[in-house]
């Protein structure tokens, strides 16, 4: 009976392990959905950006992305590169040239992008809500 309930946690542990790290998943269609801004002192809010100024970033298992807003659909290939157990970067290499580095994690259901030094002149992130797989 001991050996079953071991074998039962243990395989448990696995199971939920599994499921964290499939929910900590960066593959799939991200929407904007709010943006952090601090203009200095620490005071900064995150503020819901409306649908118009929203756009999705769409990350795919052959790392390829895309980024669509209502006019444009712009993109290029990934590159995630771990900084620390909670924070990655991510490298977004443009068809156009043009590269973008930003650190990412992932706070609930959500996935926090944050900006590069040269994209933001205080703090700032972008909030984005996973809407498909």
């Amino acid at each position: 009976m001991k050996k079953f309930i071991i074998v039962l946690i243990l395989t448990l542990s696995i199971v939920s392990c599994k499921k964290n790290k499939e929910s900590n998943n960066i593959i799939g269609k991200w929407k904007l959905m709010e943006r952090y801004d601090d203009p200095g002192g620490g005071n900064g809010t995150w503020k819901i950006v409306p649908d118009s100024l929203s756009y999705i970033l769409e990350f795919k298992k052959n790392y390829t992305f895309s980024k669509i807003n209502n006019t444009v659909t712009i993109g290029g290939i990934y590159e995630i590169n771990p900084i620390s157990s909670y924070y990655q970067q991510l490298i977004l290499k443009y068809n156009n040239n043009s590269l973008d580095s930003l650190n990412f994690y992932f706070e609930q259901e959500y996935l926090i992008l944050n900006g590069s030094p040269y994209s933001c002149d205080e703090s700032c992130a972008k909030k984005f809500k996973k809407i498909s797989n």
